[in-house]
């Protein structure tokens, strides 16, 4: 990780070195590989500690995480290192990059999260706190999570909730789940669109998007709504 130019922006793209031509300092070869900005979801320090200790410690660089293919209509994440003892090298590349990621305005900072505890071999709680949640304070996204507790939970919730609040509803659950929660959010569109719920001509779309996340028991659920 070479020093940044305070007075110049950070590319949507730039280059890593990992390993295929020969390293002048180093005498190791290496090549150079181009990452994408939009596949990239955190950047954070990277930092030495003793066991127990929270805060401080000593910079090893900066570790960028990001998303990649791993087949057709699945995502899996992985781990970027890039190397540098600079104090002042590491932070301005840190600033810069987190600039760039706060720029993609599609991106979302709060979200609505549905957890069906009763899924399939009650997994579905399991998946959110061990797999999703983390991923989603790495990405420092702020979540308001419910989980639920009866058939038609979600839909109350809904319908009451600030949807304003969030940028997206994410469910975690099977297809009895998604439905509840797709049905929750079309409805609190119309009421809050003054429309008759009874008989509606023309409804109005849902104002959020819905992420889902399977875990019932086909677990073939689309996986975006």
């Amino acid at each position: 990780l070479k020093g940044a130019e305070k007075e110049k922006p950070v590319p949507q793209r730039f280059n890593r070195y990992v390993s295929k031509r020969r390293d002048s300092v180093t005498g190791l070869q290496v090549k150079e590989e181009i990452i994408e900005m939009k596949d990239v979801f955190s950047v954070k320090l990277k930092r030495r500690r003793f066991v127990g200790q929270k805060k401080g410690g000593t910079l090893l660089g900066i570790t960028i995480f990001k998303c990649l293919n791993k087949e057709e209509n699945k995502l899996t994440d992985c781990t970027i290192h890039l190397h540098n003892f600079s104090e002042d090298h590491c932070h301005s590349w840190f600033r810069c990059l987190k600039e760039i990621l706060s720029g993609f305005q599609n991106r979302p900072k709060s979200l609505k999260v549905f957890v069906n505890p009763s899924s399939h071999k009650r997994e579905a709680t399991h998946v959110y706190y061990e797999q999703v949640a983390p991923l989603f304070q790495l990405a420092d996204i702020k979540t308001d999570v419910t989980v639920t507790e009866y058939e038609g939970h979600a839909l109350s919730v809904l319908k009451e909730c600030e949807l304003w609040a969030f940028d997206g509803i994410v469910c975690v659950g099977g297809d009895g789940s998604v439905s509840e929660i797709a049905h929750g959010l079309l409805l609190k569109a119309q009421i809050d669109a003054g429309k008759d719920t009874d008989y509606v001509l023309r409804p109005v779309r849902a104002p959020l998007p819905l992420g889902v996340i399977p875990a019932g028991e086909a677990k073939n659920t689309i996986t975006v709504c």
